[in-house]
């Protein structure tokens, strides 16, 4: 069946919203301005090239709330060709590369630099039944498998990165780094 107008409206606002995400990949390669000529149902109105033509066909998943569908693009051999040298890999990272802007990187440094990353410091590990967890109250202890005098673990994200020392710091528990674990330290 065709669209309603309700539909039809919806469709544009989302196909002119997908256009724009289209253009953005495309601008290191190529000038390009994609625009929405028509809406067709009925697939046997639509083909533009000869069946035999060479062409690239781009599925999508697309999501919407609780509905999953299926995106398919297809892109004719003819309209690449001009292109087809800007496409490859090499040509795409040394050009990208060209367009580096010192204020590009001084943003991204200054968001990297101002990045929140969880901190935590393992005290130690144990094991107890369901028994034991169910029969814990206020002010039981739980014994742990490390020694008080051994460096604890300390994780950045959910790495292991460092070795270090409990102590207090202007009246609040803290950590002093005293080593860099074995592999923690792998240029991350």
């Amino acid at each position: 069946r065709g669209l309603t107008e309700i539909e039809q409206t919806v469709m544009e606002r989302m196909v002119q919203g997908m256009l724009e995400y289209l253009r953005e990949p495309w601008e290191s390669i190529i000038e390009l301005e994609p625009s929405l000529e028509r809406f067709e149902t009925n697939p046997q109105y639509t083909q533009l090239v000869s069946p035999s033509e060479i062409v690239v066909i781009i599925s999508i998943e697309t999501q919407m709330p609780e509905v999953l569908g299926v995106l398919n693009m297809c892109i004719p051999f003819l309209v690449l060709e001009p292109v087809l040298d800007k496409l490859s890999v090499h040509y795409y990272y040394s050009s990208s590369n060209q367009k580096t802007r010192p204020e590009n990187v001084a943003a991204i440094r200054n968001k990297l630099e101002n990045a929140h990353i969880p901190v935590t410091v393992m005290l130690g590990k144990t094991t107890i039944t369901v028994k034991d967890l169910l029969e814990l109250s206020v002010g039981d202890i739980i014994p742990l498998q490390k020694n008080i005098k051994e460096d604890l673990e300390v994780l950045i994200g959910n790495r292991p990165k460092f070795w270090g020392r409990p102590g207090t710091y202007k009246n609040k528990f803290s950590i002093k780094i005293s080593g860099v674990l074995e592999g923690g330290n792998d240029g991350e």
